[in-house]
């Protein structure tokens, strides 16, 4: 029998025409949309759900889910409750790899454009206050010797201490906060002896650059709280090319009135 594919979200060629011939390819938009997700699962009419973030499959839509699969066209997957697929028997799958060369890229570009200041000067330009050059315009920050404090060290953790040390930083981080684990220097592999573990609560305090990299969990949503936006320095930079909700945004927000 010929597999049928519900495509919730736009493929880019190749990989749309290779699902066209892996099987029957099924436009979401058509035949109802995400408004219709549940009922789409439930009906027996697809076999695998091709979805993005867009797409939440709670434990409520997938109740009566008749898949077999959902591939996530991202490398995160906090719209999906795995264990409620698990449950029914879902297969859940997300592009992990694909991704890491462009957010590690994306950090330090931030992590330069804040410390230098970049987005100030673009800024500047393009409102025509740039009058020429003085010794004091937009003097920024040193990136090396600053210590970088890295939340989580998976793939794109490692990439970016990679990154940072080539620009002279010191890094130091902690592999998947709040909880703590000793990483063995073989996981390190090539890092090793080039970086320095640290406990979660230390990481944050020593940051003059706190960048974030885990999932989107329980344990992390609000992983950086008012709590932790307190105990940091007060001219710390903060990256997050991670969830949004791992930031609590309310104490963000706050925090910066207050001119932190």
């Amino acid at each position: 029998m010929t597999p049928r594919f519900l495509l919730m979200t736009r493929l880019p060629e190749p990989g749309l025409g290779m699902l066209r011939e892996a099987g029957e390819v099924v436009d979401g938009a058509d035949v109802g949309g995400d408004a219709a997700l549940a009922r789409l699962v439930a009906s027996g009419d697809y076999d695998v759900v091709v979805a993005a973030l867009d797409q939440k499959f709670t434990a409520d839509v997938l109740a009566d889910a008749r898949i077999r699969g959902i591939a996530n066209y991202a490398v995160g997957y906090n719209n999906v409750d795995v264990a409620a697929a698990t449950r029914r028997g879902i297969a859940v799958g997300n592009t992990p790899d694909v991704l890491t060369d462009a957010t590690a890229d994306i950090a330090m570009l931030l992590i330069l454009g804040v410390t230098r200041r970049a987005p100030e000067g673009e800024r500047m330009v393009r409102e025509g206050r740039f009058h020429g050059w003085a010794p004091d315009l937009l003097v920024g920050r040193d990136v090396r010797g600053a210590t970088l404090g890295l939340a989580g060290f998976g793939r794109i953790g490692k990439a970016v201490a990679e990154r940072a040390l080539a620009f002279g930083m010191e890094v130091v981080f902690a592999p998947r906060p709040p909880a703590h684990r000793e990483v063995a220097a073989a996981e390190l592999g090539d890092l090793a002896g080039r970086v320095r573990q640290v406990r979660w609560e230390e990481l944050v305090e020593v940051a003059d650059v706190l960048s974030l990299h885990v999932p989107l969990t329980d344990d992390t949503h609000h992983l950086v709280d008012a709590d932790v936006i307190a105990k940091m320095k007060d001219d710390a930079v903060l990256v997050n090319t991670a969830r949004g909700p791992v930031v609590d945004e309310a104490a963000l927000v706050t925090a910066l009135r207050e001119g932190r």
